[in-house]
């Protein structure tokens, strides 16, 4: 049973030139002259595409391993570079922490006193402060992860990467909150000091 290439081009969404390209380029036999191929021809064909997909799949994977560092110089700047990030995220974090921290007691003793009165829930209030509670000793647990594979050549996962992402506008909510705590609590603190 032989099919056109046209009805073939036109089911993967291509020109007929472009599948015939894609036999010559596959080495396959076709009859260019009547625009035909068999059924045997076809399924050749498929299974060398599945072949090249998974060439592609398995270079693209190799793309995003990460090499481990043999050379010690390299190590050492890569744990120097470790020390640093936390050090810079021990007070980062802390910035960020404690107002975060506080906000999430203050709003879940609220969900509580609510959850009493009316019956309510409490789970978006209990996620809230687990998530704050963790916050600052996770920063510390990703960086050094993050730093690990690189040094092991561990394959980094794309997915986690993507949840990593910035969203920018919670990132300024919360550095407006923490600075606004802050000037709060240091007025506070100076007031109380100063008499």
């Amino acid at each position: 049973m032989k099919r056109s290439i046209e009805e073939l081009a036109k089911e993967r969404n291509i020109s007929p030139w472009e599948l015939l390209e894609q036999f010559h380029k596959a080495g396959l036999p076709h009859d260019s002259v009547s625009m035909e191929i068999t059924f045997k021809e076809w399924k050749l064909f498929l299974s060398h595409v599945d072949e090249v997909r998974e060439e592609e799949r398995s270079k693209e994977q190799a793309r995003r391993e990460v090499k481990p560092i043999d050379n010690i110089i390299l190590r050492i700047i890569v744990e120097f570079v470790r020390m640093l990030v936390n050090f810079v995220w021990a007070f980062v974090g802390l910035f960020f922490w404690v107002p975060l921290l506080a906000r999430a007691t203050t709003t879940f003793s609220i969900a509580i006193f609510s959850s009493v009165i009316s019956g309510g829930s409490t789970y978006n209030a209990q996620i809230s402060l687990d998530k704050a509670t963790r916050f600052y000793i996770s920063g510390f647990i990703l960086i050094n992860g993050s730093i690990s594979s690189v040094i092991n050549g561990k394959y980094i996962e794309e997915s986690n990467a993507k949840r990593a992402m910035l969203n920018i506008r919670r990132v300024l909510f919360e550095a407006l909150f923490s600075l606004i705590f802050w000037s709060v609590t240091a007025m506070a603190i100076a007031r109380y000091l100063l008499g």
